[in-house]
């Protein structure tokens, strides 16, 4: 738990509450007791962040291209194709 939050813990006794958390948060900020520092958005976090992009995007590239394969080899046209949870997979 980092100081901010140990300092608004504290002062708020039993319970949760977002917006009596995010008051807390800005009372300890402005009164400058906060001594934490924002999380960077540089070097590593960034390329993680790109890779994490590209690689969604792969996924869902792959799955469309899948499912364009799957209807070209279907044998019945879609339209007398009945869809059903339990019956097996169109080959």
């Amino acid at each position: 738990m980092s100081h901010l939050a140990v300092q608004i813990a504290g002062s708020r006794g039993a319970g949760k509450s977002d917006p009596v958390d995010a008051y807390a948060a800005a009372t300890v900020f402005l009164s400058g007791r906060a001594t934490g520092t924002p999380k960077s958005r540089d070097g590593a976090v960034k390329a993680i962040r790109a890779l994490r992009v590209v690689r969604k995007s792969a996924v869902k590239a792959r799955t469309q291209t899948i499912n364009q394969i799957r209807t070209l080899m279907s044998p019945h046209p879609s339209k007398y194709v009945t869809s059903c949870a339990t019956c097996p997979p169109v080959s």
